[in-house]
């Protein structure tokens, strides 16, 4: 009924809770999809709190990855981005970026704009915008950080194109026919590298990318 009837879902799932035992396995379970239920009908807040307490038992990693992408959900549905920032800075540390990560991350970019973090938010750009143009989030990741890097009404950038998002794009040109000359045009702008620094690449640094660059 999850997909058709939230309340009736919560009801039968409810009655379910009322009947189990503290230590039944199952109801993690129940709890879990009694939060999805909240979720659906616009309970957010009280779907994160139900998410929120299962995380704090013995879920298992599957459950886990569910539990916490629940979590991350309702807390940017309810709009509270400090809580759904952590939350997500969480997910990312216990789990490999994946195509499951790649939604989650957008709601957390959108988030860190709420709170005018652009620094975050772009550094969740990039490793979503590593896979372009395979996925649809990458693709708009990708859109982003050009947004950023645009040189609007005479204003500063506030981004340069980092040499690892550069190389790791140069693998899809393929997919992309625009893709490759926009790699080569990048190599002769200001480039971020790997500590952080923004500047042009060197002679030698600039043909070391181009043989590494597929």
């Amino acid at each position: 009924y999850l997909s058709s009837n939230y309340r009736l879902a919560l009801q039968y799932l409810s009655s379910a809770e009322l009947a189990s035992q503290e230590d039944d396995p199952l109801l993690p379970v129940i709890r879990y999809y009694m939060a999805q239920a909240h979720f659906k009908g616009g309970g957010y807040k009280r779907a994160a709190e139900l998410a929120d307490s299962l995380l704090q038992t013995d879920l298992g990693d599957a459950w886990a990855k569910r539990v916490s992408a629940l979590l991350i959900e309702s807390l940017h549905a309810a709009g509270d981005n400090e809580r759904m920032v952590a939350a997500f800075h969480e997910f990312s540390r216990r789990n490999s970026f994946n195509r499951r990560q790649e939604g989650l991350a957008k709601l957390a970019v959108e988030s860190f704009e709420r709170q005018r973090d652009a620094k975050s938010a772009i550094e969740v750009l990039e490793e979503l915008a590593r896979g372009y143009p395979t996925t649809e989030n990458s693709r708009w990741a990708f859109q982003k950080l050009s947004d950023y890097a645009c040189d609007r009404n005479g204003t500063k950038a506030r981004y340069a194109y980092s040499r690892r998002l550069l190389l790791s794009v140069s693998r899809n040109t393929s997919l992309d026919p625009g893709l490759r000359d926009f790699v080569l045009a990048m190599v002769d702008q200001p480039m971020q590298i790997e500590s952080g620094a923004t500047r042009l690449l060197t002679p030698a640094e600039r043909a070391d990318f181009l043989f590494r660059a597929k």
